[in-house]
């Protein structure tokens, strides 16, 4: 940066230091811009890398990420209302007392359960309990899909919808000028709520991943009473997580069969093998299953690591206005 600065014959010696350090301080300024801008390349430049893992639309997602694909596709089959034997309609009919109410255990039977297999009975077969939470977890599924095309799209719009544009478009705007500082981090702070609201939400992530899908508030149809994140990575992650946490459970009916087959009477334990028990997933297949599940989970860590690399020049942007 250049100043001109116009002497008199005879100067105090005192100017010259007040000179030299206001020059100073401007050159200081035009760094902290050029860094910035640097950082901005870089942060420009992985998220092109980013966004090349998602695809530019959900079908080229699935065809980038075919693990979580098979998962999701694995998952909304097992929960389809149209297939007769799917796990959602096996418990929707063992819990109807208008069909099966009669082959309610009594108060003896019940007794002849222990403590854990009262209380899958109760969870299972005597309630909803556990259909409601099949129901959470497909529909966090099917959330995860929305937003999966709802980030893609905002990602790629080169306008004011964009914040990343934006803040693009503010940095050309600067050119080699000095910034203010306010200006600097209000435009910033827009770009990070950008990031968390569709791309990954670092400051959810442990709360998301601890939510079940028991957590009637996470499903119901009104978005602003859920508490988890609806970022990319976090949703698609929960939705992995709480469906990798309820098939889990069912691998426990093992311990409720054990017990039904073990009273007396033949009706009610033919009605509950042949409606419920004989319908679960084999061992292979639970097997297959969750290994599908992890795999999915695997893929979207990747995404995730990619997604923390992206951010990390914005942590960098911020240190510069935090010296």
């Amino acid at each position: 940066m250049k100043h001109k600065f116009l002497f008199s014959s005879i100067l105090p010696l005192s100017v010259f230091p007040v000179a030299l350090t206001a020059c100073k301080k401007n050159k200081e300024i035009d760094n902290d811009t050029t860094k910035i801008k640097n950082f901005w390349t870089k942060f420009t430049t992985n998220l092109e890398q980013f966004k090349k893992m998602l695809g530019n639309n959900i079908n080229k997602f699935y065809e980038l990420n075919a693990n979580y694909k098979i998962f999701k596709g694995s998952m909304l089959k097992m929960y389809s209302e149209d297939s007769q034997d799917s796990l959602y309609n096996t418990i929707k009919n063992i819990i109807d007392k208008s069909k099966y109410g009669k082959m309610d255990l009594n108060d003896n039977e019940l007794s002849q359960l222990n403590e854990n297999q009262i209380e899958l009975y109760n969870e299972w077969i005597n309630s909803s309990t556990k259909l409601n939470e099949l129901i959470n977890a497909r529909n966090l599924i099917n959330d995860a899909d929305i937003q999966i095309s709802t980030s893609i799209q905002k990602l790629s719009l080169n306008n004011n919808a964009n914040e990343f544009y934006l803040f693009n478009s503010y940095l050309n705007e600067l050119g080699k000028n000095n910034f203010k500082d306010e200006q600097m981090q209000l435009n910033l702070n827009k770009v990070k709520d950008f990031f968390s609201n569709y791309i990954y939400n670092a400051n959810k992530w442990e709360s998301d991943l601890n939510t079940n899908s028991s957590n009637n508030k996470n499903n119901s149809n009104d978005i602003h009473e859920h508490t988890h994140s609806h970022s990319l990575i976090n949703i698609t992650m929960n939705a992995i997580v709480q469906n990798l946490g309820f098939i889990k459970q069912i691998k426990n009916l093992e311990d409720l069969q054990s017990g039904i087959n073990k009273l007396k009477n033949q009706d009610k334990k033919d009605h509950f093998n042949v409606n419920l028990f004989t319908k679960l997933p084999t061992l292979n297949e639970f097997e297959k299953l969750i290994d599908s599940i992890i795999q999915a989970q695997d893929q979207i860590n990747l995404l995730r690591n990619k997604a923390i690399e992206v951010y990390s020049s914005i942590k960098d942007i911020e240190s510069i206005l935090n010296q």
